[in-house]
């Protein structure tokens, strides 16, 4: 049985053990649709953005100092305040700086990692970094502009 997700909003439930006799094979069934936050016209963050989807692109503005934060995924995927019962593993997250400011860094939950340190990355002006979650504590870079 193949399962794929259409957009960033399909879910799939994290206890399936009577489904197809335990044989799972999921995939995307094409380009990740990410939510993007703030929502243009708006202009672009000045402070760190809660969310409650996975795979978002957060739009920010680095010309004034500030560090975003990525959700939680040591003891379970959390968005802001929200545990969301999903396996964490391969979730997105695109932190973008749209303004031109060179003051923007990234910061793990407490307890999670970015390419397995506790410590802040900077997104250079008009740079992007994609993050993705390994589901059990560790944000991986998978792109940097």
């Amino acid at each position: 049985m193949v399962f794929g997700a259409l957009s960033s909003a399909a879910q799939v439930a994290f206890d399936q053990t009577s489904v197809f006799n335990g044989n799972y094979d999921f995939g995307p069934q094409g380009r990740i649709q990410r939510h993007v936050i703030p929502k243009p016209p708006a202009p672009a963050a000045k402070a760190s953005q809660l969310f409650n989807k996975p795979n978002v692109l957060v739009r920010c503005d680095g010309t004034d100092e500030f560090t975003q934060s990525l959700p939680k995924i040591s003891s379970g995927f959390t968005i802001g305040n929200t545990s969301v019962p999903l396996y964490s593993g391969g979730q997105e997250v695109v932190i973008a700086e749209v303004a031109g400011g060179n003051k923007l860094k990234v910061a793990p939950a407490p307890g999670d990692t970015i390419d397995g340190s506790a410590d802040d990355v900077k997104i250079r002006r008009r740079g992007s970094k994609t993050f993705i979650s390994d589901g059990l504590g560790n944000w991986i870079t998978i792109s940097a502009t």
